[in-house]
């Protein structure tokens, strides 16, 4: 079954459209992939950033949703807000030319660099791209994805249509999509290299075999 049907067989509308029409399915569902995909930030991407000399504005790079950090010469900057930039030096804008290394959110196209920059500098940036699954349309109503994710965006997108008519209703549907985006981050979790020694049987760290744990702790 395709995500558009998925939604139509949890609003009970298999029959075809009574109230909710496709142009209404496809917005909640492309609603709800980008929440999902900003939310779990199971995709990464790499992008170049150009900064010229005396400048300190750089566009966000197109492929990038969700900056996570910047990548330079002297180390790895996440990106920060001009209130915290300005509690650590008040007298940012006198600060001469150097090479920068703050990096603030200015609005969702634009980063502003601290301090001005003193030369052509090119920086790389990591960030969570725009969903590479793509859009639903009535070409395309079942976009390629993890099982675990999709059902998370059909519950989701489905609380969506939701919202105003039966509130109550759309609220059980985001706790079992939270609790589904929870598994799944649970199943990027344990596909990490580093996690192989805690998830072998008879490893010491029994208590952090299974559920969500944020601290394992280590018996004798």
């Amino acid at each position: 079954m395709s995500l558009v049907s998925d939604m139509q067989e949890l609003l009970d509308e298999t029959a075809g459209a009574v109230f909710w029409t496709t142009s209404h399915l496809y917005n909640a569902a492309n609603q709800a992939i980008l929440e999902t995909y900003a939310e779990t930030r199971h995709e990464y991407v790499l992008a170049t950033l150009t900064l010229t000399a005396s400048s300190e504005m750089l566009t966000i790079p197109s492929t990038i949703m969700i900056p996570q950090y910047i990548i330079g010469s002297s180390g790895k900057y996440w990106p920060t807000t001009q209130a915290k930039v300005e509690q650590y030096y008040r007298e940012w804008k006198a600060e001469p030319p150097a090479y920068p290394k703050h990096f603030v959110i200015w609005d969702m196209e634009t980063l502003r660099a601290f301090p001005k920059s003193s030369g052509d500098y090119l920086f790389d940036i990591c960030g969570v791209p725009w969903p590479t699954c793509g859009e639903v349309t009535s070409t395309s109503t079942d976009p390629s994805m993890p099982r675990l994710l999709k059902q998370v965006i059909t519950q989701r997108a489905v609380a969506l249509l939701l919202e105003h008519t039966q509130p109550e209703l759309a609220d059980s549907l985001n706790e079992d999509a939270k609790q589904l985006a929870n598994k799944f981050k649970i199943q990027l979790r344990n596909r990490g290299g580093h996690n192989i020694a805690r998830l072998r049987p008879t490893t010491i760290f029994t208590h952090a075999q299974s559920g969500v744990i944020k601290l394992g702790r280590k018996f004798s």
